[in-house]
C-alpha cells in the first residue's frame, strides 16, 4: 500500500512539476538613475530556464531613436527563472521629459506562458525634473511637402467624399469647401514636415470656439493625408469602402456644435471620452506597438492593439462622472500611474485615435444594457463587432494558462445582427427590457464560449465552492434577470466541457495573478 502511495505521490509531482515548465518574459521598467543614465529591467516571470536564441528587444526612445538588442549578447541573468537582467541604455536623458516604448521578442522565438505582456510604455523624466510636458514630434522624414500632389490628393475619393466639417450649420463634405478651408488643411499639412513640436496642453477648456476645433480637426485630417501621400503603413484609404471610414473624418465624432453657447464641445457618445487634440501621440505609440514597426495588413494592426488593450489598460471608474482623459498620458503615463481608462466610451476614444492615426476603419455605437447606456466597437472591413467595449478586460478570456485569441470577445457581423434583434423573453406578464436582454444575451454567448475554451477564470470559480460557482453561471450578479442564465443541466454539461482536461489549479491560479499584476503595475 506504502509503494503504491509513493508511486501515485510520484507521478503527480512529476505532472504538476511538467505542467509548471514556463518562460514568460516582462519588460519590468526604463528608468533614469541619480546619474542621468537610463537602464531597462527584463526579467523572466517563469520558472524555467530560457535557452532559446535569436530573442530581440526593441527600445523606442522619443520619436527618432530606436535600437534592437539581440538578447545573446547582453547580461544572461533573465534566462534563469524568476531572475532579471538590468541592461544600459545608450541614450542621452538631458533631464528631459522622455516617451519611451520597448517590446521584447517581437518575432515570437519564444513560447512564453503570457504572450500579451511584451511590451512596456511610459513617460519618463530625468532625476532633476519634477513635472514634464507631453511634447512630440513626427518621425524625420526625408522628404519635402509636394503641394501640387497634395492638392490633387484633397480632392480625391475617399477622403474629399467622407470628411466633413459641422460650421454650426451645416456639414460641409472636403470636396465643397470653401478655397480658404483647403489651404489651411494643406498649411496644416506643410507644417508636419517642418518637423514642429506639439506640445499637448495639460487642462482644456469645455467649450471650443469655430476656429480652435476647425484647427483641432485640421490636425487629424492632415495627419492621414501624410500617412496615405508618404505611404507610411502598407495600406491605403482606398482598400476600404468609403462609408467604413466615416469615423475617422466626420466632425461629430470629434466636437458637437453647442447652439446655445455657439461653440463646440467634446463629443462623449460618438467621439469618446478623451480628449482629441492631435494624433501625433497615437501614431507614435502604434507605430511602437507593431512588430519592428511593420504590421502587414489592417488585421495585423487592429489585433495588435486589441491584444495591448487587454494586457494593459486598467478600467476604472469616476462616480459616473462625464470625464474627459488624456490620450498621450493613457498611452504613455508617467511614474506612478497605470494605462488608466475610466469608462467604456474611454476605451471607445483612445482606439479610434490609434485607428485614426493609422488610417484604419473604426466605427462606434451604442448600445442599451442592464444598468444603462454604452458603447460598442465596430471594424468594418474585418466585420468584427465587440458589443460592449469592457468586453476587452472580461477575465473569462484572460489567456492565464493557455493562449485565448481576443477574437473570442468578438461577434461576425451575422451573429451581432442577431444578437441585437433577439426578441425580449417574459415570464407571465413581466419582460426583460432591452437592456436585459442585450446582457442576458451577451453573457449567457460569453459563458458558452469560455467554456468552450477552458477559460481559466471559470476553473478558478469552479476552485471557490458550488455555491459561488453556481451563482456565477446563473448570472446571480444582474438581479432583474428573470431566469438564470444557465439551467442546472446545462450547468452540469458545460461544466464537464470545462474540466475535461486535467489542469494544474494552483499554475492557472498563479498565472491569473501574475496577468493582473502585470496590467495594474504602477512601475
Amino acid at each position: 500500500m506504502n509503494r503504491w502511495i509513493v508511486f501515485v505521490y510520484y507521478i503527480l509531482c512529476l505532472w504538476s512539476c511538467r505542467t509548471w515548465q514556463e518562460k514568460d518574459l516582462y519588460i519590468q521598467e526604463i528608468f533614469i538613475n541619480d546619474k542621468d543614465d537610463p537602464y531597462l529591467i527584463l526579467k523572466n516571470q517563469g520558472h524555467s530556464y530560457i535557452d532559446e536564441q535569436g530573442i530581440d528587444l526593441i527600445v523606442h526612445w522619443d520619436e527618432n531613436q530606436v535600437i534592437t538588442f539581440d538578447l545573446d549578447s547582453i547580461d544572461p541573468h533573465f534566462r534563469q527563472g524568476g531572475d532579471s537582467s538590468i541592461i544600459p541604455l545608450p541614450f542621452i536623458s538631458g533631464n528631459l521629459a522622455h516617451h519611451v516604448s520597448a517590446q521584447v521578442d517581437s518575432k515570437n522565438k519564444l513560447i512564453e506562458s503570457d504572450e500579451d505582456h511584451n511590451i512596456y510604455s511610459r513617460t519618463i523624466l530625468g532625476p532633476k525634473l519634477l513635472s514634464g510636458k507631453n511634447e512630440f514630434r513626427y518621425p524625420t522624414i526625408n522628404k519635402s511637402f509636394d503641394l501640387k500632389s497634395y492638392r490633387e490628393l484633397i480632392n480625391k475619393s475617399p477622403i474629399a467624399s467622407v470628411a466633413s466639417w459641422d460650421n454650426g450649420s451645416r456639414s460641409v463634405a472636403l470636396k465643397y469647401w470653401p478655397i480658404a478651408w483647403k489651404d489651411q488643411l494643406l498649411n496644416r499639412i506643410q507644417k508636419i514636415y517642418t518637423q514642429d513640436s506639439i506640445i499637448y496642453p495639460d487642462t482644456l477648456t469645455d467649450g471650443f470656439t469655430h476656429d480652435q476645433a476647425f484647427d483641432i480637426y485640421l490636425s487629424y485630417l492632415a495627419h492621414s493625408f501624410y500617412i496615405e501621400a508618404e505611404h507610411l503603413v502598407p495600406w491605403s484609404v482606398r482598400d476600404f469602402e468609403a462609408s467604413d471610414l466615416k469615423g475617422l473624418w466626420d466632425s461629430h465624432q470629434y466636437f458637437q456644435f453647442d447652439s446655445i453657447h455657439k461653440n463646440y464641445q467634446y463629443n462623449y457618445i460618438h467621439g469618446g471620452a478623451v480628449r482629441v487634440y492631435h494624433p501625433v501621440s497615437s501614431y507614435l505609440f502604434a507605430r511602437s506597438i507593431q512588430s519592428n514597426n511593420k504590421s502587414s495588413n489592417a488585421q495585423e494592426a487592429i489585433t495588435s492593439i486589441l491584444n495591448w488593450s487587454r494586457a494593459y489598460l486598467h478600467h476604472t471608474e469616476r462616480s459616473g462622472q462625464i470625464y474627459f482623459q488624456s490620450i498621450p498620458q493613457t498611452w504613455y503615463p508617467f511614474k506612478g500611474n497605470v494605462h488608466a481608462v475610466y469608462s467604456c466610451w474611454a476605451t471607445g476614444g483612445l482606439l479610434m485615435d490609434y485607428c485614426r492615426a493609422f488610417n484604419l476603419p473604426m466605427n462606434k455605437s451604442s448600445i442599451e444594457l442592464y444598468n444603462g447606456i454604452h458603447t460598442q466597437l465596430i471594424f468594418p472591413s474585418l466585420q468584427w463587432h465587440i458589443t460592449h467595449a469592457d468586453d476587452l478586460y472580461d477575465p473569462m478570456f484572460y489567456p492565464a494558462d493557455h493562449e485565448i485569441s481576443i477574437q473570442s470577445i468578438m461577434m461576425n457581423t451575422t451573429a451581432y445582427n442577431a444578437f441585437i434583434s433577439h426578441r425580449s423573453f417574459c415570464l407571465g406578464d413581466t419582460c426583460h427590457s432591452i437592456g436585459t436582454q442585450h446582457t442576458y444575451d451577451r453573457r449567457k454567448a460569453f459563458l458558452l464560449k469560455a467554456a468552450e475554451l477552458q477559460s481559466p477564470f471559470l476553473l478558478l470559480k469552479y476552485d471557490e465552492g458550488s455555491a459561488v460557482y453556481q451563482a456565477y453561471w446563473r448570472g446571480d450578479e444582474f438581479n432583474n434577470l428573470l431566469k438564470p442564465l444557465l439551467d442546472t443541466k446545462e450547468q452540469e454539461d458545460l461544466t464537464r466541457l470545462l474540466i475535461q482536461n486535467k489542469a494544474n489549479h494552483a499554475m492557472i491560479r498563479n498565472l491569473y495573478q501574475r496577468y493582473l499584476e502585470c496590467k495594474n503595475n504602477r512601475r
